[in-house]
């Protein structure tokens, strides 16, 4: 009997050492326009009018460290709620944590995530995931097309100075829209350690067409069906040149 507990207890140290020799990782994300913190419905500079941010979420998918040619996947799938989490400054600041846990020590030269539903859940529904699971939200599917809505960006502008009555919306989605893109980043995992990345999106970066100006919002203000894709391709190009790592 002592034995048998004697050689428990070197199983339980053993794996608490393994437990220890792991690092964690927190990826931090930030909304901003130009430079400063986005908060919803606050008026923006956009052309030579105004606008409001009233929504931005997002799925963000294959969230992975990288080492070289190395890949470490850290999590399938999980959901990105700016609308929710930004309703003043010091929210926005503070930003939305994805932690990860157990991850080999080491030096790391990136990440990799895509924003989007991947192409082999994509032809899912909500009704085959547990609550649990960010894919189980029915507001971010459309049943018309049977596809899931990747990200929502919306809002309202001015139709006249000082009066935002005109409304915009453009919902990504089908798996054209779908977009994986590495960002650099200097990552030192420590052992029984905790590490933090800033993730920053730019908003004010997201409707720059490809000659610096800005997209006439006006023109086209409602994009959500995925047979036009519109505006969306623009969207979808710039998410990369909106985010920075710090």
């Amino acid at each position: 009997m002592k034995f048998n507990i004697f050689v428990l207890l070197i199983v339980a140290v053993s794996f608490q050492s393994c437990e220890d020799d792991l690092g964690n990782l927190t990826l931090n994300f930030k909304a901003t326009y130009e430079d400063s913190p986005l908060v919803m419905f606050d008026d923006l500079d956009y052309d030579d009018y105004k606008i409001r941010i009233s929504q931005s979420e997002f799925y963000i998918s294959e969230i992975k460290l990288l080492n070289g040619e190395e890949e470490i996947v850290l999590k399938d799938i999980d959901f990105i709620d700016f609308s929710s989490n930004n309703v003043t400054t010091a929210k926005a600041e503070e930003g939305i944590d994805i932690n990860f846990s157990e991850i080999e020590p080491g030096q790391y030269t990136g990440l990799s995530f895509s924003i989007g539903v991947p192409p082999a859940n994509n032809g899912q529904k909500p009704a085959d995931f547990p609550s649990s699971n960010p894919l189980s939200k029915s507001s971010f599917y459309w049943d018309a097309w049977y596809i899931y809505i990747f990200a929502k960006l919306q809002g309202t502008f001015e139709d006249t100075p000082g009066n935002f009555d005109a409304s915009y919306f453009f919902h990504t989605g089908t798996d054209e829209l779908f977009r994986t893109f590495a960002l650099d980043a200097n990552i030192e995992i420590g052992e029984g350690g905790n590490s933090k990345i800033e993730i920053s999106m730019d908003h004010s970066k997201l409707l720059v067409l490809d000659d610096g100006s800005m997209f006439n919002i006006s023109e086209s203000a409602a994009n959500h069906d995925p047979t036009d894709l519109g505006p969306l391709q623009l969207i979808v190009n710039n998410y990369q040149s909106s985010m920075t790592v710090k």
